[in-house]
């Protein structure tokens, strides 16, 4: 507590441990290093990326300046709509692989089946045949025992003009649901239809 009247007091002779010029170029670093950053994650820049690897030393910063610790990112955690975006990025037909790495940062995390199918349906629909099959190849290979997946493998191989795959598909939805009616109904129709010249 300070008595009435009296005032704390401050060493006007203390000198800071930098001085002025060292703060002008302190920060002239540290913007550097966010231009770097920036180049390197926004841009994509190889040059930057190098750039952020190298000590502080290696970089010409002086001794006294910074520290500077590097650890990658690790990304977006792990949802249908990281799936999305990396698929996107990196393209459909590396979607296992793809989910095979965010299961390894994240054992726990499981696609939703209905939401893949409700996908793959989205682009069957908007006539990306080639990407609807990779997704539903996928659903197949992260449910094995989905009669409805197989269905779907089915239907995007008919839109395909790819008849043996289609019967193939239908007939392993059969095996996992006998009572699937519209396997029933598009394997005969597979099977009665002329075959293409």
């Amino acid at each position: 507590m300070i008595a009435h009247g009296a005032r704390p007091t401050i060493e006007r002779s203390h000198k800071a441990d930098y001085t002025r010029a060292d703060g002008i170029v302190g920060y002239a670093w540290v913007a550097r290093y966010t231009l770097e950053f920036l180049d390197a994650y926004l841009k994509h820049d190889a040059q930057a990326m190098v750039f952020l690897k190298k000590t502080p030393a290696e970089a010409g910063v002086p001794p006294h300046m910074m520290t500077v610790d590097f650890r990658a990112g690790k990304g977006m955690p792990a949802t249908l709509d990281a799936l999305r975006v990396e698929v996107g990025r990196q393209g459909f037909d590396h979607a296992p692989e793809i989910y095979a790495a965010m299961l390894k940062d994240q054992p726990d995390f499981k696609l939703n089946e209905d939401a893949v199918l409700r996908w793959a349906d989205d682009l069957m629909e908007e006539n990306h045949l080639p990407e609807a099959t990779n997704l539903i190849k996928l659903d197949v290979q992260v449910f094995p025992g989905s009669w409805n997946g197989y269905d779907s493998l089915g239907e995007v191989y008919t839109k395909a003009g790819q008849k043996q795959l289609a019967i193939d598909s239908y007939k392993k939805s059969l095996e996992l649901n006998p009572s699937n009616n519209n396997a029933k109904d598009k394997l005969k129709a597979l099977e009665t239809a002329p075959a293409a010249k």
